[in-house]
């Protein structure tokens, strides 16, 4: 039987959303809001602050997000397929488990962010920028990334296969054990990164894969 107070904050939220965003969600502050299991799919939502909100379990589908703050909020198992992205900032968040496949995030800053275990399969990402955070697990299969950063990175068995990655940097970043079977690799810089373990499997690149130590190089194709 569904745990009434559960059913009670279904209903209210559901009626929230009726009354007042149906248009979507604009300028509104919710920092430090219990948001958990809220569905806002399908919705603008610009210039939010999201600071220190409770958002587990959050409905993101197929969303625009312009410009909001999601500093702090915890967002673990979060809906965020086929979400449009534009300058949000994530600092401190923890997204550990979320969705956000087929989505496409630009010019937005992720720091201290926990992602480990995201799937971002199929996922355009643009002149965006990654410090300090943990992909361990993360799924990047098939995505394409272009003028992407990554500083101190945690992207420990990541999957990159049959991704493509352009005019990208990782800088001092772990990347043991990562995939990169069957991608594009062009116009990138690995520089002072863990690479023991690491996969290029039938991949295209301009990298001189001579220098990435104990990473296992198989059929590599010279762009």
């Amino acid at each position: 039987m569904p745990d009434n107070t559960l059913m009670k904050k279904t209903k209210y939220f559901l009626e929230l959303r009726e009354m007042n965003f149906s248009g979507g969600i604009r300028g509104k502050d919710f920092s430090n809001a219990d948001l958990n299991n809220a569905d806002l799919h399908e919705m603008q939502i610009v210039d939010v602050d999201f600071h220190n909100a409770k958002l587990d379990n959050l409905n993101l589908y197929d969303c625009h997000l312009v410009n909001c703050n999601f500093s702090n909020a915890l967002m673990t198992r979060v809906i965020g397929r086929k979400v449009r992205m534009l300058n949000c900032t994530f600092d401190g968040t923890d997204m550990s488990q979320a969705d956000f496949g087929e989505s496409m995030i630009y010019k937005s800053r992720f720091e201290n962010t926990d992602i480990h275990l995201c799937k971002m399969s199929g996922a355009k990402i643009v002149d965006t920028f990654f410090n300090k955070i943990n992909a361990l697990g993360t799924d990047f299969s098939s995505s394409c990334l272009t003028g992407v950063e990554m500083f101190s990175a945690d992207m420990r068995n990541t999957n990159f296969n049959k991704a493509s990655v352009v005019n990208c940097k990782f800088v001092d970043s772990s990347l043991e054990y990562a995939s990169f079977n069957q991608s594009t690799i062009y116009d990138t810089k690995l520089e002072l990164c863990h690479t023991d373990g690491m996969l290029i499997f039938e991949t295209r690149t301009d990298l001189d894969v001579d220098t990435l130590k104990d990473a296992r190089i198989i059929d590599v194709r010279k762009i």
